[in-house]
């Protein structure tokens, strides 16, 4: 039965966000079904996720290079569910996966997967969006190596903690996180609530460690700021200004592809003249993504290829606040 709830929340929430269009970053909802043994669902059929596609990476590890220009999508895509009153409680590599190599419209996009866990955090009434009372006391949810220290505290998950898994997800990619062969729970909640906020970033990039700090001040009901503060890069801009330091460029090849495969779907865009377009409601004024074709990687947030960039104008995020009330 636990599967069955878990595969219609799935089914609920991937419809949800695709109700007004196609968006990039999520998948398609074919059809689904129920039996009296088994029940299933047919999608977009995918690649590899980022998981097994560190496994196969030198050293087991991301360059930043590839991580820097995965984590932007994978924010978006984050960001993406969070607009529309869910938040995932499970943000992991394995829930990451690329399109399907084959599939050159979403061969370099990364796509969200596995919403069984997900919750929702606010519902839209009468024009409003409404949060929902957090819980004194909540049951763990999520993967044990990834989850944020509200978790082991038995703390209502909110927007705050998927960006807390995110920011997990992102140090295991570059350089592996403190807990990473640490398998019992005791020991790695110990470590999460005991190590220092200066340890735990000690061989990040300097332009993503204001991060944490800020995550810690934020209750579960706050909408975070995925872009910046004053004088304080948050996810975006951190990763932007670490991809410009770096000198990568959108069309650069992951750790796991040759210039070969890139100009492959280079050569798709510019023959068919396709061009990725979406409209999504993070706030109760529906409104239309500012989608383009082409742009500077500091532009917006999206996929990882200069003519196939997916965007949306940042500046366009803060204007949009999530107004809620509790009930």
């Amino acid at each position: 039965l636990r599967l069955f709830w878990a595969l219609d929340i799935q089914i609920a929430i991937l419809r949800a966000i695709n109700e007004n269009g196609e968006k990039p970053h999520i998948p398609k909802v074919f059809h689904a079904a129920k039996h009296r043994k088994y029940c299933y669902m047919v999608m977009t059929l995918l690649g590899e996720n980022l998981k097994s596609l560190k496994l196969n990476c030198p050293k087991e590890l991301m360059s930043p290079n590839t991580w820097s220009r995965i984590g932007v999508q994978c924010l978006y895509s984050v960001k993406l569910v969070h607009d529309y009153g869910y938040v995932h409680r499970d943000i992991k590599p394995n829930n990451f996966v690329m399109g399907y190599h084959q599939d050159l419209e979403r061969a370099r996009i990364v796509h969200i997967l596995d919403f069984g866990l997900a919750r929702s955090y606010a519902t839209f009434k009468n024009g409003k969006w409404v949060a929902r009372r957090a819980r004194g006391s909540a049951e763990f949810r999520g993967t044990l190596r990834y989850c944020s220290p509200n978790v082991h505290e038995k703390k209502e998950q909110g927007r705050r903690d998927d960006l807390w898994s995110l920011f997990y997800v992102l140090i295991e990619l570059h350089c592996g996180l403190p807990w990473q062969t640490a398998r019992d729970k005791a020991k790695v909640e110990t470590m999460k609530m005991n190590i220092s906020d200066k340890h735990l970033v000690q061989n990040f990039p300097h332009e993503l460690r204001d991060i944490v700090p800020y995550l810690r001040t934020l209750d579960c009901y706050q909408r975070p700021n995925y872009r910046f503060l004053i004088n304080v890069n948050m996810f975006y801009d951190g990763l932007v200004a670490l991809m410009k330091r770096l000198g990568t460029k959108p069309s650069d090849p992951y750790d796991w592809e040759t210039k070969e495969q890139v100009e492959i779907v280079a050569s798709y865009f510019i023959n068919t003249s396709k061009n990725y377009k979406a409209d999504f409601a993070p706030c109760s004024a529906r409104r239309g993504a500012n989608w383009r074709a082409d742009g500077d990687i500091g532009e917006g947030l999206g996929s990882t290829l200069e003519i196939i960039l997916v965007t949306e104008n940042p500046a366009s995020w803060e204007r949009c606040q999530m107004s809620v009330r509790i009930m």
